[in-house]
C-alpha cells in the first residue's frame, strides 16, 4: 500500500486533506473500452498527428524527461526508424506510428502544465486526451490483446505508463493483469540467456520485464493492489551500460554484448529503482512483525547497496546522477517514515515475531 493510505493520520496532519478530498480531486478517468470497442480505420489516426515541428519537440522532450526513467527504447535505433518513417521507407509503418503516439503522449504528460497552452495552443487535458485516444485506437488496430509481437507489447507498456503518469491509476492497475499475462505468454518472465537471442534483443526483453515490475509496484503503492507477477520468473536486470555501447544489428554475436564497468550509465537510475524496491518490499511486508530498529537497519543496509552505483560518474552524467542520488535519498526517508509510523500505530511486535 501507499504509506499515506496505510497511515491515514499522516494525510490529515501533513497534507491537510482527507481520503474523500483526494477522491473528489482525483482525475476523472476517461477511458475508451478499446478491448472490445469499435474503432475507425487506420487513416483516421492521421487527424491526431502533430506537425513535424511539434513532433520533433515532443520526441526531444521524451528523451530528455521520460526516457532517463523509463528505459526501454534504444534512442539511436528509434531516431533512425523515425527518419525512414518520415521518408516513407519503413516497413512496419503501423507499429511505428503507434509507438510515436506513445512517445508523444508520455512527452506531453511530462511537460510543465503552465507552458502547455503557450507551446501547443491547447490545454494540457485536451492534449493528453488527444494522445490517449490515439494510443487506444492504435493499440486496438494492432490487435494488441492477441499479438505475439514484442514491439506491440512495448507500446502497451508505454500506454500503461502514460495512464499512471496521467493519474489514471484504477484503469492502469486493472490493465496490468492483462500485461502480466501477455508478458508471460511472450516468455518475458524467462531470462533470455535460456534462448538464442542476439545481445540487444536479450537486453530489450529484460528492459520490458523491468518496466512491468516497476508498473506493478506503482499499482501496489498507489492502489493497494497485490502483485500481478506472483508466478515464477527468473529474468535478470538490464545491463548497467549506455545505449551507444549496444550493437543492435540482427547478426550481432554474444561477444558483442557490452559489460558493465561500474560507471554511472543511462541505465543506472532505473537499476537504482530496483535497488530501492529490494528494500521497500520486505519493509512493507514486515510492518507488523519487525521492530523499528530492525526496519531501520534493513533500510541502512539497502542504502549501502546503492553506493557503488554512484561512485564513478562521468562529467556529462553528473546532472542525472545528482538527481538520481536525491531521488534515492527521498525514497529512503519515505521508508523511514513508513517504519516510524508503523511503530506509532502498532507498537513493538512481540519478541516471538521479531526477526532479523
Amino acid at each position: 500500500m501507499n504509506w499515506v493510505e496505510l497511515f491515514p493520520k499522516i494525510r490529515d496532519i501533513y497534507f491537510n486533506t482527507t481520503l474523500e478530498d483526494e477522491q473528489e480531486e482525483a482525475p476523472k478517468e476517461k477511458y475508451q473500452p478499446f478491448l472490445t470497442g469499435v474503432f475507425p480505420q487506420y487513416d483516421y489516426l492521421a487527424s491526431y498527428q502533430p506537425s513535424e515541428l511539434e513532433a520533433d519537440l515532443l520526441v526531444n522532450m521524451f528523451f530528455n524527461n521520460v526516457d532517463p526513467f523509463v528505459r526501454i527504447l534504444h534512442k539511436d535505433s528509434f531516431l533512425a526508424d523515425l527518419s525512414l518513417f518520415r521518408k516513407g521507407k519503413l516497413s512496419s509503418v503501423r507499429t511505428f506510428n503507434a509507438l510515436l503516439f506513445s512517445v508523444y503522449g508520455l512527452a506531453a504528460a511530462s511537460f510543465d502544465p503552465r507552458n502547455m497552452a503557450v507551446t501547443f495552443g491547447a490545454s494540457r487535458e485536451s492534449i493528453l486526451d488527444r494522445y490517449q485516444k490515439a494510443q487506444e485506437v492504435a493499440l486496438h488496430q494492432l490487435d494488441f490483446v492477441k499479438s505475439n509481437r514484442i514491439p506491440v507489447f512495448q507500446i502497451f507498456l508505454y500506454y500503461l505508463t502514460f495512464l499512471f503518469a496521467r493519474g489514471y491509476y484504477r484503469t492502469a492497475t486493472s490493465l496490468l493483469g492483462l500485461a502480466a499475462r501477455s508478458a508471460q505468454r511472450l516468455g518475458l518472465h524467462r531470462d533470455p540467456s535460456w534462448f538464442n537471442y542476439t545481445p540487444w534483443t536479450a537486453e530489450h526483453r529484460r528492459r520490458l520485464w523491468n518496466q512491468l515490475i516497476l508498473l506493478d509496484q506503482k499499482a501496489i503503492d498507489l492502489q493497494g493492489a497485490t502483485t500481478v507477477l506472483g508466478f515464477a520468473w527468473d529474468t535478470k536486470l538490464p545491463e548497467n551500460v549506455n545505449d551507444n555501447e549496444w550493437n543492435t544489428g540482427p547478426f550481432s554475436k554474444p561477444s558483442d554484448a557490452p559489460q558493465s564497468t561500474g560507471v554511472f550509465s543511462q541505465m543506472t537510475p532505473v537499476l537504482l529503482k530496483r535497488e530501492t524496491l529490494k528494500v521497500l518490499c520486505p519493509l512493507r511486508q514486515n510492518l507488523r512483525n519487525r521492530s523499528y530498529e530492525e526496519q531501520t537497519r534493513h533500510i541502512d543496509y539497502g542504502i549501502e547497496q546503492t553506493i557503488p552505483y554512484l561512485n564513478v560518474v562521468d562529467e556529462n552524467m553528473i546532472p542525472l546522477a545528482t538527481f538520481t542520488k536525491e531521488f534515492v535519498k527521498i525514497e529512503c526517508e519515505n521508508m523511514r517514515l513508513m517504519a516510524g509510523q508503523a511503530y506509532t500505530r502498532f507498537g513493538q511486535p512481540p519478541s516471538s515475531h521479531s526477526h532479523e
